[in-house]
């Protein structure tokens, strides 16, 4: 009984929760708590706030009914407190939302009311802000400007409001400083750029940035910023020295190492790598004969070395980087060649007088050698010997001039002829020499007279001249100074005056010029004695760039034999301009040079000589670059420029500048060549994006490859520095790269995988550019992706709750079902139409905001339809509108509305007597359409009186069956009839129960034999009498018997035993009358015996018998008065008083009877159909279906006999039954 009113209630708790959506009280309510209170800790009255009694709160189950919130909260029932149960935590309970609203709902009962609330979380500073990551890596380029921005991950705190983050820090640092940006919602920080960076004084960087929420106190979080400052080719090689100095052996085999120059760069990677390489020197064949390493900067020997040609050779050598934009350094190489001893000395005779005369006097000069030992130092001094004669000597004239000269008389006669072996030798090691024979033929004389005894002794005049000739070979120097370009014809100078020759003797002696390199410039006029111009002389062909230019001249004189060297200096006259090697210059300069850098350039040459060359440089105006120096190098070939201001290829990209040589000639004399300028591109310049913020719309279930949005950033730099290419920034979230991909190279951003609308309205991509440069540095834009509704979600009906099964007697409006239709498309798309199907169900919609109620419409017959399948349509309102259906299946629980109904309203049994007990005696049957519990029938008998005694102590019935059983035997003798009510209850709650009435009736068995009532029994002879006169039919005497049974076993006929030959008397067999069959007086006989029989029809029939003596008498008795009238056929039926009154009175009280009968009928059961069985007065069967009146009457009878047969029974089951009755009215006439 408890379980089944706690399920009652449960259920009743049920459908209140479910009524909640519009059955609320009106208002709200809200309450504040901090998170993180503790347990106990009160929210608020809720008692006093709703206007509840508190002494009711218990007994009205006052309760939280909120099933997300119960765990949190709970109701003191004794204050009516609504208090903390378990700690709250803002930020698990509502993440990010900046309010957090609990909304709570209570409920109580008797009467029914739920009342809702809102309970406020506040947030408190319990969280520190977080970086997602506890490092981030910036590389940024050292040729970042200040100004530019980095942006920097924000630090995320669980709390909101004040209590998040506020404020950012960054450690103290030279180079950058921190702008923090506030927002509506969120704060985020950029590293802005202060100073650049120089990645050679610092390549790392590590700061940290610490975020401070707004609390009291404040929280903070800090990340670790490590920054790698990108090389830029910043800057240039340095060599180790600006002047190399190094010596090698002429003739030093290919390979030879030279030197090897060293220069460093201070940039890393390909910046700091260097190449080294010769500066182009045009066709020197000398360096050449050089080469160097690339890598190593190793300086080896190329070709052949000749020190003869050249004694010290200049290399410029460059080292550059392998940098973007590459710089350059320059530095000299300055090799000395070291002679050796590999030229022999040339001996060339370069006059010679032959014959000579024997008579030729001593140190007389008799030809000029010249020798030549192209080494140098000792390696070219050499030592003339003469070999194998004494006639004559060398003596060394001036420089490697020599003279071969007579040592001793020469004797024509002796000797006419005289080999001269020189033999040049030089002081190398070891010595090279090299020998030449000299043939000197001696002319006679007339030197030989007849020889007398007297000694030969020479003239003095001839030692006169020997002297003067040989003075004048060692003295005589003289220089003349002419300019060059001067016409043929020309005079240097007077030759023949100048030697102190006789112009008169000139032609005799046959002056001449003995050299052959001089006599092309040079002539002497024989007659005027001049030194005169012979050929143009270019000063700059005959010395090139040497300082003084001297041609050397050889004057022979003979007769005697003079040679006299004349130098003719050649000046220079201002006839060349100055030449640059080329007319135009390609001068590649980054735009990352800095201020100072210098930048090589091939000076001009200019051909002149001394003040004629080149003494000044120009550059044309220009704000970029200028001349180290306007004066030429002092040692050198290239000019330098300095870079005043750093270009911007952006601005200009190529510039042309001029460059003018002007010489000191006078006028002056100048050369120009074009300096192209093109400024290289260095990565200087990051991407720009045409927005910072892009907005698209995008329609959900776009097809994969569809474009979002083309992106264009533009770099102003060129070549690699200016080609963009694209990326997802590390701000990225990862489900957005799933979902969308970038095309690299031109910023297309196309759908990659499903855009669901309902799983993300909106996405935000943040979208990095960067060049190809080296240094790159990114730059971002944000991309925002509004996804566009389709209809392309049915509507989902989600039950939430079901009350099934539901009461049949449930009211209208009665709460089924909480139903939530969740249609994940948006707007339009998003309104649903709910409508239950068939319309004709018991059940209807309600609606409040997005929640639907299936409610009942009408009253439910769990007896009629059992359960229903509701049929719920969704249809949203997009275009073509989508819709959903869902079946409901409602249970419809019994309630016990029905009590029990019997199959029969009244049961008539019918049992023979001497029935055993326990048996049965009949089966009742009651139905109870309600279902379990409800249609559980249990019968019972109700304890009445029947004829004085318990009807429980006659019969009983099993209580799940109906089965009714007899407690006893029955005596139809003593119980011919009985009722009793039968209840079925069923269990439900209240139970209900039906009476059915039980009709019993003992059905009699031939149990007893008739007994003769008259004669007596214990009687053995009756005698009777007769007057002899009687006539036939007169009645002698009437036997009457009984027969305890009843019905048919009580039905007797009488029969009489007698002889055939004895036919006087016959007996009436139903009513015992012995009658005369004839006239007595026939027959002689005075006694007559008479044997009686009478026999009842049961099975198997009983009988007994009775002896009658009939006594025939002569005369009639005194009083003789007939104890029944003769009726006779067509006479007049004449009753006694007796019988007139009998009548009158049953006729009326029948018809009051009839009346009763008739008047309670129709106002109990007017509807009650009952079908009439009819039974005997006596109970001894069935017959007609109406009171029957049977009169019956004897021939011989005085008196009348009436029965009455009472064949009807009342119709109510609480009145008693009629009971039968035989009447035998007898009335003496």
């Amino acid at each position: 009984m408890e379980s089944s009113t706690r399920q009652r209630f449960q259920s009743w708790m049920y459908c209140v929760l479910l009524l909640h959506l519009w059955r609320t009280v009106s208002g709200q309510t809200a309450f504040s708590i901090s998170e993180e209170a503790n347990a106990g800790t009160p929210v608020g009255n809720l008692a006093k706030e709703f206007n509840l009694n508190v002494q009711d709160l218990e007994m009205r189950g006052f309760q939280v009914v909120t099933e997300a919130y119960r765990r949190y909260f709970d109701i003191n029932l004794k204050t009516g407190i609504l208090h903390v149960k378990e700690r709250l935590d803002r930020e698990e309970l509502c993440e990010h939302s900046a309010k957090c609203s609990l909304a709570l709902e209570t409920v109580v009962s008797s009467p029914l009311n739920i009342y809702r609330f809102e309970v406020n979380v506040l947030d408190i500073n319990d969280n520190s802000p977080v970086f997602e990551h506890a490092e981030t890596t910036l590389n940024i380029s050292e040729s970042a400007f200040p100004g530019e921005r980095f942006a920097l991950p924000s630090a995320f705190d669980a709390d909101v409001g004040s209590n998040s983050v506020k404020i950012y820090k960054l450690s103290p640092n030279e180079h950058f400083s921190l702008d923090v940006q506030s927002g509506e919602e969120s704060v985020s920080a950029e590293l802005v750029l202060q100073k650049a960076l120089d990645r050679e004084k610092q390549p790392l960087m590590q700061l940290i940035l610490t975020a401070v929420d707004g609390g009291k106190p404040p929280r903070s979080g800090t990340m670790i910023i490590v920054i790698h400052v990108l090389d830029v080719n910043d800057n240039i090689p340095v060599f180790s020295k600006s002047l190399y100095k190094a010596r090698v052996n002429e003739n030093a085999p290919s390979g030879t190492p030279v030197i090897t120059v060293h220069a460093s760069d201070s940039d890393e990677g390909a910046n700091g790598e260097i190449v080294y390489a010769f500066v182009n020197h045009g066709n020197d064949k000398n360096v050449n004969a050089f080469s160097i390493n690339p890598e190593n900067g190793e300086i080896v020997v190329k070709g052949d070395l000749d020190y003869e040609r050249k004694s010290a050779v200049e290399l410029r050598v460059q080292a550059k980087d392998k940098g973007h934009n590459p710089r350059a350094a320059l530095c000299k190489v300055l090799v000395e060649i070291i002679d050796i001893n590999d030229n022999i000395p040339e001996i060339s005779v370069t006059s010679l007088v032959n014959p000579m005369k024997e008579d030729t006097p001593a140190d007389t000069m008799v030809g000029m050698i010249t020798v030549i030992d192209n080494d140098a130092g000792k390696n070219g001094q050499v030592i003339l010997n003469m070999l194998g004669s004494v006639a004559f000597k060398i003596q060394k004239s001036y420089k490697n001039y020599y003279t071969l000269a007579v040592n001793g008389p020469l004797d024509r006669e002796s000797a006419s002829k005289y080999d001269i072996t020189i033999i040049a030798t030089d002081e190398g090691t070891p010595p090279l020499s090299s020998s030449t024979v000299i043939t000197v033929h001696v002319s006679d004389v007339n030197d030989n007279p007849p020889r007398f005894p007297e000694p030969d002794n020479a003239p003095l005049c001839f030692y006169f001249v020997v002297v003067f000739v040989l003075s004048g070979l060692t003295d005589a120097q003289i220089r003349y100074t002419i300019p060059e370009e001067l016409e043929t014809g020309a005079v240097v100078g007077d030759i023949v005056r100048d030697l102190g020759l006789d112009l008169r003797k000139l032609s005799a002696r046959r002056i001449r010029i003995s050299s052959d390199s001089a006599r092309r410039y040079f002539s002497i006029n024989h007659k005027t004695g001049k030194l005169l111009v012979s050929d143009r002389i270019d000063r700059e062909t005959l010395c090139e760039f040497s300082g003084a230019c001297l041609l050397s001249l050889e004057v022979v004189v003979e007769n005697p034999l003079e040679v006299h060297n004349v130098e003719v200096e050649i000046l220079d006259a201002n006839d060349n301009a100055p030449l640059f090697p080329r007319d135009e210059y390609q001068l590649e300069i980054s735009e990352a040079a800095q201020p100072g850098a210098r930048f090589p350039i091939e000076g001009a040459q200019d051909s002149d000589d001394a003040s004629n060359s080149v003494r000044h440089y120009r550059l044309s105006p220009n704000e970029h670059l200028a001349l180290d120096s306007n004066k030429p190098p002092a040692n050198g070939k290239h000019i330098e420029l300095i870079l005043k201001k750093p270009f911007d290829r952006e601005l200009v990209p190529s510039h042309q500048l001029v460059l003018t040589a002007t010489d000191g000639g006078t006028p002056p004399r100048s050369g120009t060549a074009k300096i192209n300028v093109r400024v290289l591109d260095t990565n200087d310049n990051v991407p720009k994006f045409d927005s910072s913020v892009y907005k698209v719309k995008l329609r959900e279930n776009s097809p994969l490859g569809a474009l979002v949005i083309k992106l264009n950033a533009t770099d102003r730099d060129e070549g690699t520095n200016g080609e963009v290419y694209y990326s997802f920034s590390s701000y990225t979230p990862e489900r957005v790269r799933q979902m969308f991909s970038m095309d690299t190279d031109t910023g297309e951003i196309r759908v990659k995988s499903n855009v669901d609308y309902e799983e993300t309205n909106s996405y935000e991509m943040y979208i990095q550019a960067m060049d190809r440069g080296h240094g790159a540095v990114a730059v971002h834009c944000k991309v925002v992706v509004e996804v566009l509704d389709v209809n392309d979600n049915p509507p989902e009906i989600v039950l939430s709750t079901l009350s099934s099964p539901v009461r049949e007697d449930a009211r209208a409006d009665t709460v089924v079902a909480l139903i939530s239709v969740n249609d994940r498309d948006s707007g339009q798309n998003k309104h649903v139409t709910l409508d239950i199907i068939p319309p004709d169900l018991p059940f209807k919609i309600k609606s409040f905001r997005n929640h639907y109620t299936i409610v009942t419409s009408a009253f439910l017959d769990r007896e009629t339809i059992s359960y229903y399948n509701v049929t719920i349509t969704a249809v949203d309102g997009g275009i073509p509108a989508l819709s959903s259906s869902m079946i409901v299946r409602v249970e419809v629980a019994d309630v016990n509305d029905n009590p029990p109904r019997f199959e029969q309203t009244s049961y008539t049994v019918y049992v023979t007597e001497n029935n055993a007990p326990s048996a049965p005696l009949c089966v009742v049957k009651a139905t109870d359409p309600d279902a379990n519990e409800n249609a559980r029938i249990t019968y019972t008998v109700l304890n009445d009186n029947n004829h004085g005694i318990s009807v429980t102590s006659y019969v009983s019935i099993k209580p799940a069956t109906g089965e009714v059983y007899a407690l006893r035997s029955f005596d139809f003798e003593k119980l011919r009839e009985f009722h009793f009510q039968v209840k079925a209850q069923d269990n439900g709650v209240p139970p209900l129960s039906r009476v059915a009435t039980v009709y019993v009736y003992v059905m009699d068995s031939n149990d007893h034999a008739p007994r003769f009532v008259h004669p007596i029994a214990n009687v053995s002879h009756t005698t009777e009498t007769i007057l002899r006169n009687a006539e036939a039919g007169v009645l002698v005497t009437r036997v009457l018997a009984w027969d305890g049974d009843a019905g048919q076993n009580a039905w007797l006929l009488y029969a009489l035993e007698h002889p055939p030959e004895l036919d006087l008397f016959k007996v009436h067999e139903h009513t015992g009358e012995i009658r005369t069959t004839r006239r007595v007086f026939e027959d002689n006989s005075t006694v007559f015996s008479l044997t009686v029989h009478v026999r009842d029809h049961g099975l198997p029939p009983r009988s007994a018998s009775a002896t009658i003596n009939v006594a025939v008498m002569e005369l009639p008795p005194k009083v003789a008065p007939d104890p029944k009238r003769i009726i006779r056929p067509h006479g007049t039926l004449i009753f006694s008083n007796v019988t007139l009154y009998l009548i009158v009175a049953l006729t009326a009280t029948t018809f009051v009877f009839l009346v009763t009968v008739f008047v309670l009928a129709v106002a109990l059961r007017r509807d009650l159909k009952v079908e009439p069985h009819y039974i005997e007065v006596r109970g001894n069967g069935s017959l007609t279906k109406t009171y029957c009146y049977k009169t019956c009457l004897t021939a011989t009878s005085g008196s009348d006999t009436f029965m009455f047969y009472n064949t009807g029974r009342p119709l109510k089951p609480s009145n008693k039954q009629a009971r039968g009755m035989w009447v035998l009215l007898s009335e003496e006439n």
